[in-house]
């Protein structure tokens, strides 16, 4: 009986870790399904990213950060939006352009400290990917 309770409490605790790692990573796709965004943050809270094409390695695991804020984040929150509309430049070839993207906002704070928040913003296009590092305004100040 008591090798079933081991094997039972070995079994949740594989679990328990498979879900924490899969909260820590997160993946954004294309419109068209072809163009990869991964992130993840490693053991020491450091955020990387990968990018797969026709799922192929396109981008290796690489690291996000900047200087002094490369480690010791947690994930405090990612959210998803899509966008599908077009836009009239004032100039150019074409009359419309199409603004099609998937998004995914990543807000990260330092060693759990919500006075040190980053947000990595991300827009998956069928042509490419962009990203960029915001930090959201904090009416009491950053860091302590």
């Amino acid at each position: 009986m008591n090798f079933l309770k081991i094997i039972s409490c070995f079994i949740c605790l594989t679990i328990s870790v498979q879900l924490l790692n899969a909260q820590q990573s997160k993946q954004l796709t294309s419109p068209d399904g072809k163009l990869v965004y991964s992130f993840a943050l490693t053991k020491e809270g450091a955020p990387e990213y990968s990018i797969t094409y026709h799922k192929k390695p396109f981008i290796l695991s690489s690291a996000l950060g900047l200087n002094g804020w490369e480690k010791g984040f947690v994930l405090s929150g990612v959210t998803i939006s899509k966008q599908d509309t077009t836009w009239k430049p004032v100039y150019g070839e074409r009359s419309l352009i199409r603004d099609h993207y998937k998004q995914m906002i990543i807000t990260l704070l330092v060693n759990n400290n919500e006075r040190s928040k980053l947000q990595i913003q991300v827009r998956v296009y069928n042509a490419g990917i962009a990203f960029r590092y915001v930090f959201p305004a904090q009416p009491q100040g950053i860091m302590d």
